[in-house]
């Protein structure tokens, strides 16, 4: 009652300004948390905070190895060969290849050289026969025919090795795969053949690069 007559009165204290202002940024924060609350809340439906994980690229070593099959480990060897044009896609190498009544591409991997594949640069590009882990089909020193060659790698380059030098990126790559192999598979030097056709393939400076000390 006493109340009351006062309040009718005016003569309640009038709060301090600084207690205003304290309590009004304490209104304002605690309504600031309960809105971030409310955007963390699954299933909410605002937009105000938006948190989206970022993919990052996956290890190219780790593309290279990760086959559908299990990875065999009884590769032994290494053989090199180019595909004898100076320009083509891995896709029209198994194009080919399987005009000859092979199941796609012979090789395990294709090197191109930039010309006649979309992005215009050479790349590795890992075949069917590579990611089921399946012997390759390919021509050897010895006989002219694309047989089976169990325990080989083949890896064919994109290009004319007896007319034109290799472009220095697509021998980059060339280099780096072979050594991945090599580490992976623990492959030797001396069972990484060269079996290109051409005269200007570097095989000085490619061997050069090889890995030693692996094996046994």
């Amino acid at each position: 009652m006493y109340r009351q007559l006062q309040k009718r009165r005016g003569l309640l204290p009038v709060p301090d300004r600084r207690v205003l202002i304290v309590l009004g940024s304490l209104v304002g924060a605690m309504t600031l948390a309960s809105g971030l609350l409310l955007a963390l809340e699954p299933g909410s439906t605002t937009t105000s905070v938006s948190l989206r994980q970022v993919d990052r690229p996956a290890d190219p070593v780790s593309r290279l190895f990760h086959t559908q099959s299990r990875l065999d480990a009884t590769w032994t060897r290494i053989v090199i060969h180019d595909s004898g044009t100076t320009k083509g896609s891995a896709q029209a190498l198994a194009n080919s290849h399987q005009e000859l009544g092979l199941d796609g591409s012979g090789y395990h991997f294709v090197i191109d050289n930039g010309r006649g594949d979309d992005n215009g640069r050479p790349d590795i590009h890992p075949t069917a026969r590579w990611t089921g882990q399946s012997a390759g089909a390919f021509l050897n020193s010895l006989d002219p025919q694309h047989r089976e060659q169990p325990n080989t790698i083949g890896i064919c380059l994109i290009g004319d090795t007896d007319t034109e030098t290799m472009d220095k990126p697509q021998m980059q790559q060339l280099v780096w795969l072979v050594q991945q192999l090599q580490t992976r598979l623990r492959i030797p030097e001396a069972q990484v053949r060269v079996q290109t056709a051409g005269r200007r393939f570097p095989t000085a400076t490619f061997r050069g690069q090889l890995l030693s000390g692996l094996g046994g």
